[in-house]
């Protein structure tokens, strides 16, 4: 899952295809936390060929990947991988991670998250989509004020 922009994201998504191709990047990884750290090394790349262009014209370089799975017998892990490219691992003290427009669902997840209760015990995805339908729903209610979002 990604957020930032499009074209940013996508050249990071068909470098770690190559990658994954060719035998490396994600397929070598032998840890959830090697294949975050590989993510990061890719979005760091395209940090290199377009950040300066991106922010002559006052554009940020804005790129945040989550990362979820299981390697091997390894616990399942979900990692959220900074627009610099480093990793931070959902822990008992951040047990989900956010990314895109966090502020309207934060309060839908500190109520319904537990470490370990939560997130082996029920379904994450549904948390995420009450997530995503909080944030669509705020922005239906300010479609029709002035400076506010029109969806067609």
């Amino acid at each position: 899952m990604t957020s930032g922009g499009l074209s940013l994201t996508q050249s990071v998504r068909t470098l770690l295809e190559d990658d994954f191709q060719e035998g490396g990047g994600l397929a070598a990884a032998e840890s959830m936390y090697a294949a975050a750290r590989s993510v990061g090394e890719q979005v760091r790349k395209v940090a290199e060929l377009d950040r300066e262009a991106l922010e002559r014209d006052k554009i940020p370089f804005n790129v945040h990947v989550i990362l979820g799975g299981q390697i091997g017998a390894e616990p399942p892990d979900l990692y959220l991988i900074y627009p610099q490219g480093n990793p931070l691992q959902a822990t008992v003290d951040s047990p989900f991670l956010q990314i895109g427009e966090t502020k309207y669902g934060r309060p839908i997840l500190d109520r319904g998250i537990r470490f370990d209760e939560t997130t082996v015990k029920k379904p994450q995805v549904r948390f995420d989509f009450a997530r995503f339908d909080d944030a669509l729903e705020h922005d239906r209610r300010t479609a029709d004020r002035p400076g506010g979002l029109r969806h067609r």
